[in-house]
């Protein structure tokens, strides 16, 4: 195993790179997950499929995780485990972004430093190119949903083929799989959203292939500590402010939502208005707007009326709001 320290990230161009023909990268990112890490680092290297290549990113863990890591310092894990540890967290997304950069095989996939991969999971879902069809660029399967023991994923009932229709659409919940590494053609999560993982796969999912195997191959562990997405359900209104800001730079997600989704994008981009507007800021109050009406008359012009009163009283109402 090798563990590198990292001072300064290094972006590299993954769209460039030539990857190992039927390898499996699994990026997997951590922060103070000492108590759990092992197990879904074990799962992986349990799997009856062998060609993979694990590359977990510690966010600078404080807890005992990098004593963890530590341990797969052995000639038996030199070539299976690459460890990086970042000097500041970097939340999910850049932790993901900075493992994406060091992949080397043909897939990939992410999985969080909590689950637990299934020991056949590569196995079964690569299976889908010779059973199926060879064309394939995207294979999911389904997850165990470890506080319900039910499936975690919802819509397909059975083996199929999944349109961006079908993705956006049919599929509601958590599911898992593995990716051609090619498909990221430069591709990552926007660091600076701390939820809105989504940004990042509709712009992959617009060049897969993808079949869904109706099999749960990872444990899906919820009962832990809150995520990213959970932080954003925080009423704080600086950083939702922050994030609706950023959420305009994804041009794919607003196409996809437009198409796909128009009812969830009347509801984002009616948010994103309110929050650009209570901060005054009129440039991408505009683009809110615009946004609205380019997709819903009614719901333009339902944002427009709400102008009428001053941007203080919104405020204010928040903050009452944020009290309860």
């Amino acid at each position: 195993m090798m563990t590198q320290k990292v001072i300064s990230k290094k972006a590299s161009a993954t769209s460039q790179k030539t990857f190992e023909p039927g390898k499996v990268s699994v990026v997997m990112t951590t922060y103070n997950r000492g108590h759990m890490i092992e197990k879904s680092i074990e799962s992986l290297l349990t799997q009856t499929y062998k060609n993979i290549e694990i590359i977990i990113v510690d966010n600078g863990s404080t807890d005992n995780t990098p004593q963890i890591l530590n341990g797969y310092r052995t000639p038996e894990y030199k070539d299976i485990v690459r460890v990086f540890r970042l000097e500041e967290n970097r939340r999910f997304a850049g932790g993901a972004n900075y493992g994406l950069d060091q992949i080397n095989g043909e897939w990939f996939t992410i999985l969080d430093d909590d689950d637990i991969a299934y020991p056949e999971a590569f196995e079964t879902m690569l299976k889908v190119l010779d059973e199926v069809d060879p064309e394939i660029t995207a294979i999911n399967c389904n997850c165990i949903d470890s506080a319900t023991g039910k499936l975690s994923g919802h819509g397909p009932t059975g083996d199929q083929y999944l349109s961006m229709e079908d993705t956006m659409q049919l599929c509601k919940g958590e599911f898992w799989g593995l990716t051609k590494s090619e498909l990221l053609e430069g591709s990552r999560f926007n660091a600076r959203l701390l939820a809105y993982d989504s940004t990042f796969w509709y712009q992959i999912n617009q060049r897969a292939k993808r079949y869904y195997i109706h099999k749960p191959l990872r444990l899906y562990v919820t009962d832990h500590g809150p995520t990213d997405s959970q932080y954003f359900k925080r009423k704080d209104r600086l950083m939702k402010t922050t994030m609706y800001r950023v959420l305009l730079e994804e041009p794919a997600y607003w196409e996809s939502l437009a198409i796909y989704l128009p009812k969830e994008l009347r509801s984002v981009a009616l948010r994103g208005f309110i929050y650009m507007f209570m901060d005054d800021d009129l440039k991408n109050t505009r683009k809110y707007l615009q946004i609205l009406k380019d997709n819903s008359t009614t719901a333009y012009w339902g944002a427009k009326i709400t102008t009428i009163l001053p941007s203080k009283v919104y405020r204010r109402l928040y903050y009452l709001n944020s009290l309860k």
